[in-house]
Formats: structure tokens, C-alpha cells, sequence
């Protein structure tokens, strides 16, 4: 019985967490994150202080959390594509629609307006750290797809961060509306940032046609 009272309260301590990083994640996404304290954290989630620090210690630590969930799927999209082999067009767009796909349907999500210069603090250099290592894995993808004739001549950082805005500022719209088909519009903004990219527009066709047969992953050489 010990054992089932053990499991009882782990899964409610998870939901607990869970609510506080929902209510944090819509208060930062509306006020921003230095703008929201944990006082606003605690009533949104009708808790005393004292309970929402038993769960996380600070403010900062609910964020990285967030930041967390939020980089560390597409991380690991991104430089699984990386790793693959085939046509750079197709990886890159698979990376995107995966990732948008995971982050549109996140409860977690902040977009674009919480989070200005907040990666640059110190409390923030794991986040940073991935937030790093994401841009470096598009960028490689892109500078894959120069390469190989498929994409324009473009700076492959500055065509990475053009993409990371695009993201933050479709997550950004997406947290102020109900969003009916994530997947759908996925592929709708992976469609956006490969035509800008296409020498032949008209790939884009056939990146398409060979998404929905292409889910096993191209084996690293």
C-alpha cells in the first residue's frame, strides 16, 4: 500500500507542476517574463507561495523548464536530420514540420514576446546553449542544400535565424487562438520557409510527394 501511496503522490505532484507550468507559460506569453511575478505565478494556480516553491525554487527554474521542453525536441529533430543523408530540402523540411508540429501542440509555449534578450542572462546558458546548438544544426542543413544545388546562394545563419523568427512568431500567433489542425499548419509554414530558400519552387511539389513515404529515418553514412 506504501508503494501505491508513493505512486499516488508522484502523479500528483506531476499535475501540480504541470498547472504551475501552464499558468507561468500564458502569464509570460501576455506580460512577458520579467514582467510576471510569482505572486501572479501562485494566483493564477490558486496556490500559497509557499506551495509553488516547494515545486519549483524560483522563478528562473519554472522558465528553464519551459525553455527546456521547448528547445530540447527540436534539438533532437534538427541534428537527427543533420545526421542523415538525402536531399538537404526534404531534411530541412522534415525538421521543420516535426518541430512546429511538437511546439504547436505544446502547452508550454511562450512565443517571441516573452523571452527578449532573456537568453543572453546567465540563469539562462543551458537554454542558450541549445538555443545555440538548434541555429548551428539549421544552419548546417541549409549550408547542406547550397551545396547541393537545391537552395539559393544565402548567409546559411542569417537564413537560420530568419526561420527561428518565423517559428517564435507563428507560436506567438498561435497562443492567441484555437488552433484546430497543428499538423496542418505545420506543413503550411515548413512550406513558407522552403520556398524562400528553393532555387526550383516547384520541388517543393516533390519534397511534398515524398514526406508522408519518407518516416524512416535516412541512416547516417
Amino acid at each position: 500500500m506504501e508503494g501505491i501511496s508513493g505512486l499516488r503522490h508522484d502523479a500528483d505532484t506531476a499535475g501540480l507542476r504541470d498547472v504551475i507550468l501552464r499558468n507561468a507559460a500564458d502569464l509570460f506569453a501576455t506580460n512577458g517574463y520579467q514582467q510576471t511575478s510569482t505572486r501572479e505565478i501562485a494566483d493564477a494556480c490558486e496556490l500559497e507561495i509557499p506551495t509553488l516553491f516547494h515545486h519549483f525554487a524560483s522563478k528562473t527554474e519554472i522558465m528553464n523548464t519551459i525553455l527546456k521542453h521547448d528547445l530540447g525536441a527540436a534539438v533532437e529533430a534538427a541534428e537527427r536530420q543533420l545526421a542523415g543523408r538525402g536531399s538537404p530540402a526534404l531534411r530541412l523540411y522534415r525538421y521543420l514540420v516535426e518541430d512546429l508540429s511538437v511546439a504547436l501542440r505544446s502547452p508550454y509555449a511562450v512565443g517571441v514576446n516573452a523571452t527578449p534578450g532573456l537568453l543572453k542572462e546567465l540563469d539562462f546558458a543551458g537554454a542558450r546553449a541549445r538555443s545555440q546548438r538548434l541555429g548551428e544544426a539549421r544552419a548546417a542543413l541549409i549550408r547542406a542544400g547550397i551545396d547541393a544545388g537545391e537552395f539559393v546562394g544565402i548567409d546559411p545563419a542569417a537564413a537560420s535565424k530568419a526561420i527561428e523568427w518565423t517559428i517564435e512568431g507563428s507560436l506567438t500567433e498561435a497562443g492567441t487562438r484555437s488552433m484546430s489542425n497543428p499538423d496542418a499548419v505545420a506543413h503550411q509554414i515548413a512550406g513558407l520557409c522552403l520556398r524562400a530558400l528553393l532555387v526550383d519552387v516547384d520541388f517543393l511539389e516533390n519534397i511534398r510527394h515524398d514526406f508522408p513515404t519518407a518516416a524512416d529515418e535516412y541512416p547516417a553514412q
